[in-house]
């Protein structure tokens, strides 16, 4: 490497360095909301082995342990990994508003793709999703990770 296009390399590493950055606007002072997605549709035992497209209801709760009032604008899903069925990136608004203290949920449905499994539809799938929020100290995302199936929404029996 020539000497004088080490000033050069060496910038273009500093931008790309700094444009792999995060999105999303600094909240200072801000105490990250819990969120919680469940799957509350479930697929007939008689069709639970069928593959092909599947209409998938979730639920999200948000809980806002801030002292801001959180608005929830939009929130991004998609399956990750092997599950039972596939879920493509999926966004869908909202306008939900969320006081300090309190939880509020939303409910959407996606269109997936089920899969062939031992456990069929109604079996496990890992979710990540983005929940995009506006608050007085400013805009800010939130990535959560989590399973759901359709027995995340039953209690266990005593």
């Amino acid at each position: 490497m020539r000497r004088s296009s080490l000033p050069v390399l060496l910038v273009a590493v500093s931008l790309l360095t700094a444009a792999c950055g995060t999105t999303s606007r600094s909240t200072p002072n801000l105490i990250p909301p819990e969120i919680t997605i469940l799957q509350i549709s479930t697929t007939a035992t008689a069709a639970r082995h069928s593959t092909g497209p599947l209409p998938v209801n979730f639920r999200v709760a948000v809980s806002n342990r801030s002292g801001e009032t959180l608005t929830l604008t939009r929130l991004r899903v998609e399956s990750v990994g092997e599950g039972a069925y596939n879920l493509a990136s999926t966004s869908q608004a909202f306008a939900t508003v969320i006081s300090p203290d309190a939880t509020e949920s939303v409910e959407f449905w996606a269109s997936a793709i089920a899969q062939r499994t031992i456990l069929g539809s109604n079996g496990p799938v890992t979710i990540r999703g983005i929940a995009y929020f506006d608050s007085p100290v400013g805009s800010f995302q939130q990535m959560f990770i989590q399973q759901v199936n359709d027995t995340t929404r039953r209690r266990p029996r005593d």
